[in-house]
């Protein structure tokens, strides 16, 4: 089952929507409904609810916050910074590997593992057990050519789960 979910953003050139475009590095902020800061994509597969809330593309390398560890793209990164709700009646597992990013394309991104292990203190991809009701929020980093221009995210509850898309394509984002 596919559920999308869209954010306009109206014309780049005159408009009266909240937008913010820093065009080195691609990252942009959208105001949501309610006034806030942040995209507030969402979409469910299984029993987890996703939420994009920002994406940042452009960036070649990060540090995590000890300092101690530093992930390096072989291209560039995209940073989505995401709410994962289990929804469902029992525990899950959530790991990175069973999210995607999407060129407009179709060229399929899998997750840097390296970077979502050193960069969310949280550990969050790393096969965390999320149990009924709670939320974890965290960034998971795709390593993706510059000049990309990004189409959606398909997120999953699991690798067996049929995945639910996130249409980013409004948003106009090139790495």
């Amino acid at each position: 089952m596919f559920r999308a979910a869209n954010c306009r953003i109206g014309k780049m050139a005159g408009v009266s929507v909240a937008v913010t475009v820093l065009m080195m590095t691609s990252s942009f902020s959208v105001a949501n409904a309610t006034g806030k800061s942040g995209i507030h994509l969402s979409a469910s597969d299984g029993k987890f609810k996703f939420t994009v809330t920002s994406i940042s593309c452009g960036t070649k390398s990060y540090s995590s916050a000890d300092g101690f560890e530093t992930a390096t793209a072989q291209g560039v990164f995209c940073k989505v910074a995401m709410t994962v709700k289990n929804t469902g009646k029992q525990q899950q597992m959530l790991d990175d590997s069973s999210q995607y990013l999407y060129g407009r394309g179709g060229t399929q991104f899998s997750a840097s593992s390296q970077a979502d292990l050193y960069l969310n203190s949280n550990n969050m991809w790393t096969l965390t057990s999320l149990n009924p009701g709670l939320s974890i929020s965290g960034f998971i980093y795709f390593d993706v050519p510059r000049h990309t221009n990004i189409g959606w995210m398909v997120v999953h509850d699991s690798m067996f789960s049929n995945g639910a898309t996130i249409s980013l394509k409004s948003l106009k984002i090139k790495a």
